[in-house]
């Protein structure tokens, strides 16, 4: 690697610092050994609508270098357990937008690697930007590039009829990473070394993406962390009912009128099976995803072509059973009422991510190679 001198940067008229590339000097924050160049536009999309890639545009993104921008939301349940993570942030449909973190004085000649991060929250929370999920330690101490993406979320990005279009969530990283492929090295990332990698819901859209149509070639490597594999498929009755309550939804108008029927419609499944926990997700059959019975054969045949990580943490049930009712009043008994949450806790993660692991591709590797090995 070569040996990293400081870029000089210029200021915009409200003083902004700008960071080099290849495509310009980007405004960007810089701050213990790292540029930001955050809220990049990657696409545009009406909506309801597919998003349509555009040029990376150094002037865009000028006002938003202090602001987390994010898919109108609803607020989320799991604010109890982790804060609220996105007080202050802009909610925005304008939200398809990147944020390039990079070692200080990186130019494009140096080829980074380069991992694309997909947040979590059940489809139906989060931003790639929180401050939770800051890259600097890892740009800083790997001298890695890392891109991370928001996408729309909920009734926006995961509820499709016959007509609107679905997977739209899903298009929109698969457009992040178009993104990457084409203007990546112009910030001083290596396309040929991208690494995808995603938590809960964002592991799951991310092994969604390795089964999808075109997206050959996107990334070489993919680290898929607590993917809520045990709640995969058979969703079909789930989806009848979203679509049934949420109804027509406004193709313009107010964007809470979409927040409310998504409520709505998350509150008439509650309780229907182990999927209702999350019910917006990726629809097969639907663009850019083949039929649910050919999507698993296709997802294996990519996967083996793919370095290929599927792992989980030891506790990541807790904070669905902390989030139930039940499950809070079971960790206020007395004297045993701890170790019960731990139990029902380990089982939800075994029914969760656990086990759904074993049927992912690294996991069948993982049999194969055991079996394979001499007695």
């Amino acid at each position: 690697m070569s040996e990293r001198t400081a870029v000089p940067t210029e200021s915009t008229p409200a003083g902004r610092p700008r960071a080099g590339t290849a495509l310009g000097d980007f405004p960007a924050r810089f701050d213990d050994g790292v540029e930001r160049l955050r809220n990049i536009r990657y696409a545009r999309a009406a909506r309801f609508a597919p998003p349509g890639r555009v040029a990376p545009d150094p002037d865009e993104s000028a006002t938003l270098q202090d602001v987390v921008v994010a898919c109108p939301q609803p607020p989320s349940l799991a604010d109890e357990i982790y804060g609220a993570q996105l007080d202050g942030a802009r909610f925005t449909e304008d939200c398809l937008r990147l944020s390039v973190t990079r070692p200080s004085g990186t130019t494009a000649h140096d080829a980074l690697p380069v991992m694309v991060w997909v947040h979590g929250g059940a489809y139906v929370s989060g931003a790639g930007d929180l401050a939770g999920y800051d890259p600097a330690a890892l740009v800083r101490e790997h001298q890695v590039l890392v891109v991370a993406v928001t996408f729309r979320l909920g009734a926006l990005g995961f509820l499709g009829d016959a007509a609107r279009p679905a997977n739209l969530g899903l298009l929109d990283v698969v457009a992040a990473l178009e993104w990457v492929r084409e203007h990546v090295a112009a910030f001083g990332g290596d396309p040929d070394q991208v690494t995808v990698f995603g938590q809960s819901a964002g592991a799951d859209l991310l092994a969604h993406v390795i089964g999808a149509d075109g997206t050959d070639g996107l990334f070489h490597r993919a680290i898929l962390q607590s993917a809520p594999f045990g709640v995969r498929g058979g969703r079909e009755e789930i989806l009848a009912r979203l679509v049934d309550t949420a109804g027509d939804l406004p193709a313009d108008g107010p964007v809470e009128e979409v927040l409310d029927a998504q409520l709505r419609a998350a509150d008439a499944v509650k309780g229907l099976d182990d999927r209702s926990g999350m019910p917006y997700a990726p629809e097969y059959g639907r663009a850019p995803l083949p039929p649910e019975d050919e999507f698993l054969g296709r997802w294996r045949r990519r996967a083996a072509q793919l370095d290929l990580l599927v792992t989980w943490t030891a506790h990541d049930g807790s904070a669905f059973v902390q989030l139930d009712p039940k499950g809070r009043a079971l960790r206020a008994r007395p004297v045993v009422g701890r170790l019960l949450f731990a139990l029902v806790a380990r089982r939800v993660t075994d029914t969760l991510f656990r086990r759904g692991r074993a049927a992912s591709p690294a996991g069948r590797r993982r049999r194969a190679a055991r079996s394979s090995r001499p007695r």
